[in-house]
């Protein structure tokens, strides 16, 4: 018997029509690409857990409201980002729905973790470390957007609808990123270039 796998969109309608178990697979299929998101905003795994926690106790309590998306997984991606900088800066700065104000207050945060690093043979955990290390020294906006791309596999237009910026602006930082980490001539620069080849060369 085959199993049925709905796509992203026919969960979130039907999570709108009150279906329990579309709801559930909703859970299932985003809850660990949220939390990671999260933590690499926050830092703090408790933090990320009770954002992701609340965002989709928000969506059951509101599932008769939910508005009509393209991507669901952007939409959720968007929510997670937004709640993430208001538990970060909440006690240094009112609630607001400026987001860039926000933005503009983060640290240098969002940082990546060698687990987010593939490579092509796993036991090379020195070159994920120095891979790591080579994002990490990027600027942080371009830090986040080859985290979108790349880790939670968005287009350049989702990532531009998370972030509140331009496609082109999108393009621009990929571009940025691609150029800073070519002009490395270490082995770790070198493996992130064929790590992330497919994640720039849309926009090159």
């Amino acid at each position: 018997m085959q199993v049925e796998n709905p796509s992203d969109q026919e969960l979130w309608i039907r999570v709108g029509q009150g279906q329990t178990e579309a709801f559930s697979g909703l859970y299932r299929r985003f809850q660990q690409p949220l939390y990671s998101y999260a933590y690499r905003m926050l830092q703090s795994r408790e933090e990320a857990k009770n954002v992701v926690h609340e965002l989709f106790l928000d969506i059951w309590n509101k599932q008769n409201t939910l508005p009509q998306v393209q991507s669901p997984k952007a939409y959720l991606i968007v929510a997670v980002r937004r709640r993430a900088l208001r538990s970060k800066h909440h006690n240094r700065l009112q609630l607001t729905d400026d987001i860039e104000q926000l933005v503009n207050l983060q640290p240098d945060g969002f940082l990546i973790s060698p687990e987010d690093i593939q490579l092509a043979d796993e036991a090379q955990e020195y070159c994920r470390q120095q891979v790591t290390a080579a994002i990490n020294q990027l600027p942080q906006r371009q830090r986040e957007v080859i985290y979108l791309r790349y880790y939670q596999e968005l287009s350049i237009g989702e990532i531009a609808q998370v972030l509140s910026i331009s496609y082109q602006t999108v393009s621009n930082h990929l571009q940025a990123a691609y150029q800073s980490l070519s002009k490395e001539k270490n082995l770790a620069a070198l493996m992130l270039l064929s790590v992330l080849s497919l994640a720039f060369l849309s926009v090159i």
